[in-house]
């Protein structure tokens, strides 16, 4: 079932991942998309092999006046964040609906 949505066969039914964000998000809310890594794969030999799950795939870019917990939970609950799998973005300019 996973991300996909479904039937599990054991009559758990649920959306996708997809339908989950959609319905959130049609009902006005706000969902923040974050990128992480799955850390499985620690062995030397599984680092540079790309079909493992490896650390330094994915994270999230912090936009912050300061390097400081408080300033980077600050700019991250606020939204000013992107993740990113190694895209560097130089500026970021957003339209909030009103």
């Amino acid at each position: 079932m996973a991300n996909l949505g479904g039937d599990d066969g054991a009559g758990d039914v649920r959306p996708s991942a997809e339908g989950f964000w959609d319905r959130l998000l049609s009902l006005g809310k706000i969902v923040w998309g974050v990128g992480v890594d799955d850390n499985n794969a620690f062995q030397e030999r599984s680092l540079s092999d790309p079909g493992k799950s490896t650390p330094g795939r994915a994270w999230i870019v912090v936009q912050s006046t300061e390097l400081t917990p408080f300033a980077l939970h600050d700019a991250i609950t606020s939204g000013n964040f992107y993740a990113s799998t190694g895209v560097t973005l130089s500026r970021i300019v957003s339209a909030r609906a009103s």
